[in-house]
This record gives C-alpha cells, sequence and structure tokens, in this order.
C-alpha cells in the first residue's frame, strides 16, 4: 500500500511533509478496490446528488488514511498534465483525513501520491478543509471544481485545469453546497524552499504563485472524488469492508527482517446493489410493468440515513427499450 511505501520511504519529494508520518501509523487505513473506485469515479459528474449526502457524511475515525490506484479511475487516467517539467504520471494516491471536530463532521485533508515513472513520493503544499454542519468560507474553494472563476490566469500551467464537469451540470443549489463545505487552507507543514534564484523579493512573489498553481492542479477533481467516496461510506447500504489482517505476514516479515506491513480495511460496494432488473411504478401509481430503461446512480436520503442506488436496468425487456441521449447544460 501507499502508506507502507511513505512509512518506510519518507515524502521524498516533500521531505517537509514527513510531519505527517506519526499520524499515518495510527490512522485507520482503507484501500479503495477497484469496484469501489469506478463508482465513486461516476458520481463525481453529479453534483446535484452529491449535494444532498453531505449533511449525512462523517469519517469513520479521528485519523482516517484512505488510498486509491490512479488505474481504477479512467476520468484521472486521461486528463493531461498540467505542467511536463514539474508534474508526472500518478500510480497512487492517498488522502489523510485528520477530524477537526469530536463528532467527526468536519476533517482537515492532506493529499499524497505515488508517482508512476519514477516511484517517486510526494505531497502536495495545499491541504482542504471539509465541514458537514456548518459553512465554510467556500470562495477560494471554487477553483477546486471550476478554475475559470473570475478569468482567473494561469502563468505556469501549460495546459490549465477546466471547469469541473460536475460543476458545469450542476444547478446553482449544489454549487453552493458543495463549495461551503469545502475550503483550501494551509497544510500541517512548511512550504517548500524556494531555490536561490527566487530570493529576491520580485522572485519570491512568482515562486508563491507557481507553488499556488500547481497545489490547484493538484487538487483537481481529488476533493469532489475524495466527497463522494466519504458519501458511499457512510451510505447504509453500499460498503462492504473487507479486512486484510497483515498478523501472520508481518511474523514472516520479522524473521526476514524485512519492514511490517499495516492491516487495513478494503472498501467493495456490496454485491445487493450491483446491476439488477427491476419493476417500477408506472405514471399512473400502479405496479405495471413498463419498457427496460437505464437508471443512473444516485443517492437517497431516508429518515434512518443515505441509501445508494447503483446504476442499473428497470423494466421487462419483452416490451422494449427506451433509450435515452442526455443533454446536461449548466446554470450561467
Amino acid at each position: 500500500m501507499l502508506c507502507d511505501e511513505l512509512v518506510q520511504r519518507g515524502v521524498e519529494g516533500y521531505p517537509a511533509a514527513n510531519a505527517l508520518l506519526d499520524r499515518i501509523k495510527r490512522a485507520a487505513k482503507f484501500k479503495l478496490s477497484h469496484d469501489f473506485s469506478m463508482v465513486a469515479d461516476e458520481l463525481t459528474d453529479n453534483f446535484n446528488n452529491l449535494a444532498r449526502a453531505l449533511p449525512f457524511c462523517r469519517l469513520p475515525a479521528a485519523d482516517t488514511w484512505i488510498e486509491v490506484s490512479q488505474a481504477d479511475r479512467p476520468r484521472y487516467m486521461t486528463a493531461p498534465i498540467h505542467n511536463d517539467d514539474a508534474q508526472g504520471r500518478v500510480r497512487r494516491v492517498g488522502w489523510l483525513c485528520t477530524a477537526t471536530r469530536p463528532d467527526l463532521s468536519a476533517w482537515k485533508i492532506h493529499l499524497l501520491w505515488e508517482l508512476l515513472e519514477s516511484g517517486s513520493l510526494n505531497a502536495s503544499s495545499m491541504a482542504t478543509e471539509v465541514d458537514m454542519k456548518f459553512p465554510l468560507d467556500g470562495r477560494d474553494a471554487r477553483v477546486l471544481y471550476k478554475e475559470t472563476v473570475e478569468n482567473r490566469k494561469y502563468d505556469w500551467l501549460k495546459k490549465p485545469p477546466g471547469s469541473h464537469p460536475g460543476w458545469e451540470s450542476a444547478n446553482w443549489e449544489a454549487r453552493q453546497i458543495v463549495s461551503q463545505h469545502t475550503q483550501c487552507v494551509h497544510p500541517d507543514y512548511d512550504l517548500p524552499a524556494p531555490p536561490m534564484q527566487y530570493l529576491d523579493r520580485i522572485n519570491l512573489s512568482e515562486w508563491a504563485k507557481m507553488i499556488h498553481e500547481l497545489a490547484l492542479s493538484d487538487w483537481s477533481g481529488e476533493v469532489v472524488f475524495h466527497l463522494a467516496c466519504i458519501g458511499l461510506m457512510n451510505s447504509v447500504n453500499v460498503a462492504r469492508a473487507v479486512e486484510v489482517n497483515k498478523m501472520m505476514h508481518n511474523k514472516k516479515r520479522t524473521k526476514q527482517k524485512k519492514p511490517l506491513l499495516f492491516s487495513h480495511h478494503e472498501l467493495h460496494i456490496h454485491p445487493r446493489v450491483f446491476t439488477q432488473m427491476a419493476r417500477c411504478t408506472n405514471a399512473y401509481g400502479t405496479d405495471a410493468a413498463v419498457r427496460q430503461h437505464f437508471c443512473r446512480g444516485h443517492w437517497k436520503v431516508r429518515k434512518s440515513g443515505i441509501f445508494f442506488w447503483r446504476p442499473h436496468l428497470r423494466g421487462s425487456r419483452e416490451l422494449g427499450t427506451v433509450e435515452k441521449t442526455y443533454s446536461v447544460e449548466g446554470n450561467t
């Protein structure tokens, strides 16, 4: 796991972030399976539905580590690199979440990753705070979803990130809810020291601007994916946590004088919410069969919590098939 590599090797690309290692050691650890990651990746395009789930979201522990393989997130695998000189393709991504309220309804997220080609471990020079109860000053957070706010100009990103597809298709209320639940903040470690050529007053300002732009680029799309994962973890009927106990494995590694590995939980989508055929109530309020059609994955809010309905086929194929093409437009 990425957390094993971080503790064993340290954050090579950003040594100041090693201040997080003790927290990573004691954190409750979760690894996202392929099916869980794919569902969360799909949900990132639906801010309207995501906004409904946020008030119910809580961290599973005061210190929580969540990691995912980049190969299990198609939208991120196909995204362009914003600065070829300072960035590279990523193999694994992890979020260290630290609760800032006893009821676990608010937390701070640090972003760490492993590069695909070099295997180097790195961290972002920006953190993100989320609060599921009270509105935050989300003006800075808007750039995490809509990078062109106020005609924002990038000087250091050769391929600036565009607006998030979920933001573009969301209504005004959903945009407000998502942005007010998140904000950009300083990480729990020092910013990288500038090279000698940036130490004069003019160039130091340019250095700070470059670091800020690269940090925004690092976080592009990450917050909404994280929120989708937390929403699935808090859904009553979705997450199935499979314990991966490394105790016996570590006994052998101790004899071989190898570093110990962390026990953790692997998150899967529960089998009961996999693709299924179903009947539904028609326009007349009866339980008569309808033609087969596709339903998008979405959350439903109930008094007992939030429930997730996976994308599925509904209706009778014998009566025919309904094919729909959606044209999604955002509010201006």
